[in-house]
C-alpha cells in the first residue's frame, strides 16, 4: 500500500494537491490523517502515472539545457546583437580591464573576475569549476582573457602554463556547458604565428591563413587552448577567437612603428572583442586583431631592406612628425599583420593609429 503525501494533484483519499507515496504501512495519511487507498485501486494507478510523468518531465528539463543554449546561439547569430550579460575573465589585467570597462560603457551588464584582486573584480581562479559556474549562470557571453603570458616565460614553470592556459580554458568550457552559456570570445595572440624575417630578407606578410610557428610554452599553450575551443563548439556553443597583436606599453616611437605593422591600442582591441561577441560561429577560425596597416604585400621586400624609405612613401605625414620630434625611422621592419578579415567580418574599425601617439599632449590612457 502507498502512504504519505507529496505536493502533486492526487488521489481521492488525500485532499487535492497531495499524492500518496511509499512510507510506513499505516492506514492513514501522515500529512492530514485521511485514509489512504490500497495500491490496487484506480486512484493508485492514476497517481503512479502522474509520478512517472513527473519523472519524465525532470529528465526532459535536464536535457533541455543544451537545446536552450543552442536556440540562444541561433538567436544571437541571426540578430548579431551585443550580449547583454558578459563575464570577463582575467579582468585585472591590462586588456581584460579595458574590455570590461568598454563593455560597461556600451550598456552591458559585466561581471569581472580574476585571481588577482582588483576593484570591481570578483576574485576567482579559472580552475575552480564550481565558482565559475556560479559566476557564469545567466550570462550571454564569456570573454576569456585570463592566462599566463609572454613575460611569465622562464619565470613560471611550463607545467603552470599548461595548468592555467589549457586546463583553465577546459574548466571555463565545462562551466559554460554546465549552466548553458551560448557564446565565448577567446583572447589569443599573434605571437604564436612566429617571429619576423631574418636580416636581409623581405618582411613576413602574416594573415589568418599563416600557419603557427610556436617558439615557447606560451605559444604552445595558446594553440592548445584554441584547439579545445574549436573542438567544443557546435550545437550549444559558438565562439570567436582573436589573435591580438602587440598592445603593451612601450616608448612612444616604438609603439608608433609597431602600430604601423603589428600593434594595436588596447581600446581598439577591446572594441574588437565586443564586435566579435556579436558574430560568434560554431566553427570559429582564429582571426588577427591589429591596427590597419598602410603597407601592402608588395612592400615586404622594401621593408626588409629600407623600411624608412617605404614609410616616407606610404606615410609622409607620420615621417615628418618623426623628424620634428627627433625620432629615427627604423631601417627594417620584419613582419606585417593583416587584420582585414576581422575588420570586414565584424564591421570593426580600429581608430587609434600611430598618429595618436605623436600628439604633444599625449599621455597613455589607462582605463
Amino acid at each position: 500500500m502507498l502512504f504519505g503525501c507529496i505536493a502533486l494533484p492526487g488521489c481521492g483519499d488525500c485532499r487535492p494537491g497531495h499524492l500518496p507515496v511509499l512510507g510506513n504501512p499505516v492506514a492513514r495519511c501522515a500529512s492530514h490523517g485521511a485514509a489512504a487507498r490500497p495500491a490496487g485501486t484506480i486512484s493508485y494507478r492514476l497517481c503512479l502515472l502522474v509520478r512517472r510523468k513527473r519523472a519524465a518531465q525532470q529528465i526532459e528539463a535536464r536535457a533541455a539545457v543544451p537545446r536552450l543554449a543552442a536556440r540562444r546561439v541561433e538567436r544571437m547569430s541571426e540578430l548579431t546583437r551585443q550580449p547583454e550579460r558578459i563575464v570577463v575573465t582575467g579582468a585585472s589585467g591590462r586588456l581584460g580591464k579595458t574590455i570590461a570597462t568598454v563593455a560597461r560603457r556600451a550598456g552591458a551588464q559585466v561581471v569581472s573576475c580574476d585571481r588577482v584582486p582588483a576593484p570591481k573584480v570578483v576574485t576567482t581562479d579559472i580552475r575552480d569549476l564550481h565558482r565559475l559556474a556560479s559566476l557564469f549562470d545567466g550570462a550571454d557571453c564569456v570573454i576569456h582573457c585570463a592566462g599566463l603570458h609572454a613575460p611569465h616565460v622562464g619565470v613560471r614553470p611550463d607545467a603552470e602554463f599548461r595548468d592555467i592556459n589549457v586546463e583553465g580554458t577546459a574548466t571555463v568550457l565545462r562551466a559554460m556547458r554546465q549552466v548553458g552559456v551560448p557564446s565565448l570570445v577567446f583572447t589569443s595572440t599573434t605571437a604564436l604565428l612566429g617571429g619576423g624575417a631574418r636580416a636581409g630578407e623581405p618582411a613576413r606578410w602574416i594573415n589568418d591563413v599563416t600557419q603557427p610557428r610556436p617558439r615557447s610554452i606560451y605559444h604552445e599553450t595558446k594553440i592548445a587552448a584554441e584547439h579545445l575551443i574549436r573542438s567544443a563548439c557546435g550545437l550549444s556553443l559558438s565562439a570567436s577567437i582573436l589573435r591580438v597583436g602587440r598592445c603593451f606599453e612601450e616608448p612612444r616611437d616604438i609603439m608608433a612603428i609597431h602600430r604601423l605593422s603589428r600593434g594595436i591600442d588596447p581600446r581598439d582591441a577591446a572594441m574588437a572583442h565586443l564586435r566579435a561577441a556579436r558574430f560568434t560561429k560554431r566553427d570559429p577560425e582564429p582571426l588577427i586583431v591589429s591596427y590597419s596597416t598602410p603597407f601592402q604585400r608588395s612592400d615586404c621586400g622594401g621593408l626588409g631592406h629600407h623600411a624608412a624609405r617605404v614609410i616616407r612613401n606610404r606615410c609622409p605625414d607620420l615621417a615628418r612628425r618623426f623628424d620634428m620630434l627627433g625620432w629615427s625611422l627604423p631601417k627594417t621592419i620584419d613582419r606585417v599583420y593583416d587584420s582585414s578579415t576581422a575588420r570586414s567580418r565584424w564591421g570593426w574599425t580600429p581608430k587609434l593609429g600611430p598618429e595618436t601617439l605623436l600628439e604633444p599632449q599625449f599621455r597613455y590612457t589607462r582605463i
